[in-house]
């Protein structure tokens, strides 16, 4: 059985929310492990960031009704997870190996480092990257290794490039490949600025200096972005800021293709003194806005009954689902083979406010998208019914590994 939500969220800040997708003709949908790992991991966030709010004010009561087989939620002020402002101009940020996967996170008062004043200019385009042989080899989530490639997005990877051109977020840093992240975002070094690489005997430097995020405007960019990222030869990672008009991006670090990844969502800037962790290690920098799906099924179950299988959630404003139209999160499975997400069952039901029955959430997007016909095509050939069946369909797939 499923229940269909409808959240509905009044005063909500000015911020900028897109629903674009990169053809508006495929219907795209990314559900999968990663998703599920990645919605936890920013479900984890906001909680932390609600006990805080909480210690210094109260939250109004959420409110809820029926509407046959339609449950009507109005945010209590916990459901959305509000922009994030890009705050590391002028910090200096550290990344000490400590051991097994882990790595201590410091910040600290910006500091640059000017090497030995003889750097290589590298001549990068747009969606561009370029290898770089290390002079030493350089262990990162204990592997070791003696190149790296240096990506125009404001980045480092191991393996493989990434010169990709669809969204930058926090998925890619998940998934792609091992990843040192001062600030991925899409940045234009054939429009403005230049980045440089200075190799010496104990460390590298990677710099980024007055590049501009990608624009359709004149001079294909806008604002500048100085920032350097230092690998040293004892592991240590250290990311350098000065100034900083980017609006949007990812820094972090990252073990690459990982099965199923930890994520530790921080405040960078917040990290004095410094915490280890395990896994990703990430900031999401972004003016969008976010739902907290756990928190939409945890207020629905206050007043409701674990009866059902599925929660097939629409709201009444744009916001942003990444490069999806749709997608599902599985929450628990206790048969093997199926989902397809973890190879084992899996219980995460807790975090979502169900003790045991919700198997699948279903994040729909805005309701405005769907037409009033169940049947009538939308996305491509995709009517409304093709995709809610196909998202609570992730709830029975086989899994392949």
């Amino acid at each position: 059985m499923v229940v269909f939500l409808v959240p509905v969220f009044a005063q909500l800040s000015p911020a900028k929310s897109s629903v674009d997708i990169k053809n508006p003709d495929q219907f795209v949908c990314e559900s999968g492990i990663t998703q599920t790992a990645l919605a936890r991991a920013r479900n984890r966030q906001h909680r932390l960031q609600l006990d805080r709010v909480r210690a210094l004010s109260s939250l109004r009561e959420s409110i809820t009704s029926d509407q046959g087989h339609i449950a009507v939620l109005e945010d209590d002020g916990t459901v959305i997870t509000q922009p994030n402002r890009l705050d590391l101009a002028n910090r200096s940020l550290q990344f000490t190996p400590a051991g097994s996967g882990r790595y201590s996170v410091l910040s600290e008062p910006g500091s640059y480092d000017d090497g030995s004043g003889s750097r290589t200019v590298l001549l990068l385009g747009d969606d561009d990257s370029r290898v770089i042989a290390l002079p030493f080899p350089f262990i990162f989530y204990d592997v070791s290794y003696t190149s790296i490639h240096l990506n125009s997005d404001g980045n480092l990877t191991f393996r493989e490039p990434d010169s990709e051109s669809n969204e930058r977020n926090l998925r890619r840093i998940v998934s792609g490949p091992p990843r040192i992240s001062p600030l991925f975002d899409d940045l234009n070094p054939a429009a403005s600025g230049q980045v440089t690489v200075d190799a010496l005997d104990d460390r590298v430097l990677f710099t980024w200096t007055n590049i501009g995020e990608w624009s359709d405007n004149s001079s294909g960019s806008t604002g500048r972005n100085t920032f350097q990222a230092v690998l040293r030869s004892d592991g240590v990672i250290r990311f350098n800021y000065r100034s900083l008009d980017a609006t949007q991006g990812v820094t972090g670090i990252a073990p690459g293709h990982t099965p199923d990844p930890q994520i530790s969502l921080i405040d960078l800037s917040a990290q004095a003194p410094a915490s280890t962790l395990p896994g990703v290690i990430a900031e999401v920098f972004a003016t969008v806005q976010e739902m907290d799906l756990a928190r939409v099924a945890e207020i629905f179950y206050s007043t409701h009954p674990d009866s059902y299988d599925g929660l097939a959630i629409f709201i009444d404003f744009p916001i942003s689902l990444g490069g999806a139209f749709a997608y599902a999160l599985s929450v628990r499975n206790s048969v093997e083979g199926i989902i397809n997400t973890h190879d084992s069952p899996y219980d995460y039901g807790s975090e979502y406010g169900s003790a045991q029955r919700l198997s699948v959430v279903m994040n729909m997007g805005a309701l405005s998208r769907y037409s009033v016909d169940p049947r009538a095509q939308i996305v491509g050939t995709n009517t409304p019914l093709d995709i809610l069946s196909h998202e609570f369909g992730h709830r029975w797939l086989a899994f392949t590994p």
